[in-house]
């Protein structure tokens, strides 16, 4: 589901929904999920790194000076602890974000261009971000 957000594929199921489980229907009714999948810009995502670590990061610019970022394993082991951080993703953005982790809703505050990061990805597994600007309260709004 994460990979088809960030592409900007339209979201088909074909599956009885009666027979889905919960965390299945959970992911699939995700209100970020979908409202990142919807973004007004519609402009699709694409890979912008893949690692020999068989690690793959998409990258999806959004509206607002905000962008969906999927990490995406390759890997069939373990676990991966993959350490980056937005200017090593070539992130052209500039002063502090956050990220939302689509999926927990877990938030990470304070982050800067070169400000460095860990994420865990299970195998064949994802990890989604929604990366948006922190506006000043004293700035005026755009």
């Amino acid at each position: 589901m994460a990979l088809w957000t960030v592409l900007a594929a339209p979201l088909f199921m074909s599956t009885d929904l009666r027979a889905m489980s919960a965390r299945n229907m959970d992911i699939l009714q995700n209100p970020l999920m979908i409202k990142i999948n919807q973004d007004p810009l519609g402009i699709q995502g694409r890979r912008i790194l893949k690692e020999k670590s068989y690690i793959e990061v998409y990258m999806r610019p959004l509206v607002g000076y905000s962008y969906a970022l999927v990490f995406f394993s390759r890997r069939t082991d373990m676990p991966y602890h993959y350490r980056s951080s937005l200017a090593q993703l070539n992130f052209t953005g500039s002063g502090l974000h956050e990220a939302q982790n689509v999926y927990t809703g877990d938030v990470i505050s304070g982050l800067r261009t070169e400000t460095n990061f860990t994420v865990v990805i299970n195998p064949s597994g994802v990890v989604m971000w929604y990366l948006y600007p922190v506006r000043n309260l004293g700035s005026p709004q755009q």
